[in-house]
């Protein structure tokens, strides 16, 4: 009972330090003391954006370098990984249009699990970097997974277009070019009872 009485003086206190801070300061600012302080307006020096975990030899080298175009090999490598990634998944959904509709007949889907394995080697080699990748770069939070091949080649799958989604889109595209030639006609008798029968067909 002593105890929450006391953390409670306590609490109580530090809110009361706090107040009497935050009073001082704003009376501070409303008589003006803090109009002409060296710096007013202006941005802080860079001494103060500096990695405060990097010793100063380190944060100088660093910035030599970035002033020489240097960009580390991290950053370069995320990049490489990322387009590899792009190459893989649009090589995949170039291969997902040789097939039907997602559920594939079992056929279709040893094809599509062959087609699929072909790309195995670009995977490894993607994994391969991603691991390098992963012991260089200084900041924990900005790993990268391993590209897991079933798993995009399932998103392909599910999501891709088929070659059924391709000849649907070729045909709406001539669909439009056909509604737009039969707007450009002239507009006499016969051509509505035309346009109309050919719409209710």
């Amino acid at each position: 009972m002593e105890r929450e009485s006391q953390k409670t003086q306590k609490a109580r206190n530090m809110y009361g330090f706090d107040r009497l801070v935050e009073d001082l300061i704003q009376e501070a600012i409303s008589k003006g003391k803090f109009d002409n302080l060296s710096g007013n307006g202006k941005p802080l020096s860079e001494i103060h954006s500096k990695n405060p975990y990097v010793d100063y030899v380190t944060h100088k080298l660093n910035e030599i370098l970035i002033e020489n175009g240097f960009t580390p090999e991290w950053i370069t490598l995320q990049k490489e990984i990322r387009d590899d990634i792009q190459v893989f998944r649009n090589t995949l959904q170039f291969e997902r249009i040789n097939f039907p509709p997602y559920p594939l007949s079992i056929e279709e889907n040893i094809k599509w699990s062959n087609a699929v394995y072909k790309h195995k080697d670009l995977v490894d080699a993607v994994n391969t970097k991603i691991n390098k990748y992963n012991l260089l770069v200084p900041i924990l939070q900005r790993q990268m997974l391993l590209v897991s091949l079933p798993k995009e080649a399932q998103k392909v799958l599910l999501k891709g277009k088929s070659n059924k989604d391709i000849i649907n889109g070729h045909r709406t595209q001539e669909e439009r070019t056909n509604t737009e030639k039969e707007a450009a006609e002239p507009a006499n008798f016969l051509g509505l009872f035309q346009l109309f029968f050919r719409k209710s067909e």
